[in-house]
């Protein structure tokens, strides 16, 4: 039973000993991290940095079927919506800069015109309608007092 007990206290020192040894400060090795991982976050780095997308398209043609290559894939699908977008906001932004062409204004008057014949026909039919539902009010008052 000693010897039992030995054992285990002697296999319980020798778990125990990477964290006495971190205790004691003595340096654990650390991991080296796999050459897709290396390349993932130095073409995360660079993306951010500097918008080049070179080591995340290395990423996906050296390790396609590396889990960091969706990641990858997903980065560059975002980039790429962010920077069609700016496209996009840089063209609103010349053309709001832009005085407009009588050619644009032309449209948008016949169309102001048209709201304008549009409106003022449904307000003579609104006219017509009010004095129709008087004219029904008075000939209800009219029968009511008809009825004895």
């Amino acid at each position: 039973m000693k010897v039992l007990n030995a054992l285990c206290l002697c296999l319980l020192l020798t778990a125990c000993t990477p964290i006495f040894a971190s205790l004691n400060g003595e340096k654990q090795p650390k991991p080296v991290p796999s050459a897709d991982l290396r390349l993932f976050t130095e073409g995360v780095t660079q993306l951010v940095q500097n918008r080049d997308t070179e080591l995340l398209l290395r990423l996906q043609d050296k390790f396609p079927y590396s889990p960091w290559t969706e990641k990858a894939t997903d980065l560059l699908s975002l980039a790429e919506q962010i920077t069609r977008q700016e496209q996009q906001l840089a063209k609103l932004r010349r053309q709001l800069d832009q005085p407009p062409s009588v050619n644009q204004l032309e449209p948008l008057e016949k169309e102001i015109d048209r709201y304008k014949t549009e409106n003022l026909r449904l307000q003579q039919e609104l006219d017509v309608s009010n004095k129709r539902l008087e004219a029904l009010r008075q000939l209800t008052i009219d029968l009511e007092l008809k009825q004895p």
